[in-house]
């Protein structure tokens, strides 16, 4: 659950732009993405271009842009489910189902995760993290994640997608504080996509991000 940074091409974390099924995500603290949010039982895969693409994305696409691409439906339905169990009471579990039915398809799914973690700093006040705080700093998380949709004609397309994850994060930072950290994302979008003419493909996209962290 602590702060991950993702470099492309030398560039800073900031300036790589992070894109979910389409819908610009950012940061309301750190600048870049918060990858440490995104579980990745809900990713079905991950595109990434290296190199300044800002003429086509924006300002922030100066080392690159990353695509991550949700679950999407296929096939008939189907469910899954995962559980695991490891050291320092960590447990993680996610279930699913998803497939299609006619021109439908949708996927639906759900994640937990929690651990009760470790020391994260060790209290040598030289050389050290110059925090005396001995306790456990555990992490957990929630996520939910939606995605339908219904081909109109064998040309045109319309999705929706809704993704969002809660983060409960705990860390040595002081006596007299908190040291804990709730964080959330919400990323809701749809698409529709035709092709008026043979070579001719229009998109027509619409989305919004939402970032929350309580320190």
């Amino acid at each position: 659950g602590k702060a991950t940074s993702l470099l492309l091409r030398g560039a800073e974390s900031d300036h790589v732009l992070v894109l979910i099924d389409g819908v610009k995500v950012g940061s309301a603290t750190l600048g870049s993405f918060s990858f440490q949010d995104i579980p990745v039982e809900q990713i079905d895969r991950i595109e990434v271009v290296r190199g300044p693409r800002a003429s086509l994305y924006g300002s922030e696409a100066i080392g690159g842009v990353i695509q991550i691409f949700t679950r999407k439906g296929d096939g008939a339905i189907k469910p899954f489910a995962r559980v695991s169990a490891g050291t320092d009471n960590t447990f993680e579990s996610s279930a699913g189902l998803g497939g299609s039915i006619g021109r439908a398809w949708f996927s639906a799914s759900g994640t937990a995760s929690t651990t009760r973690g470790i020391n994260s700093c060790s209290g040598s006040l030289v050389g050290g993290c110059f925090v005396i705080e001995p306790d456990r700093d555990g992490y957990r998380n929630r996520s939910v994640s939606l995605r339908a949709g219904y081909h109109i004609s064998d040309t045109a397309e319309v999705q929706a997608h809704a993704l969002t994850t809660s983060g409960f994060n705990e860390f040595d930072g002081g006596a007299f504080t908190g040291n804990q950290a709730d964080v959330r994302q919400a990323i809701v979008g749809g698409k529709l996509t035709f092709s008026p003419l043979q070579p001719w493909q229009v998109t027509v996209r619409g989305g919004r991000s939402r970032d929350e962290s309580d320190s």
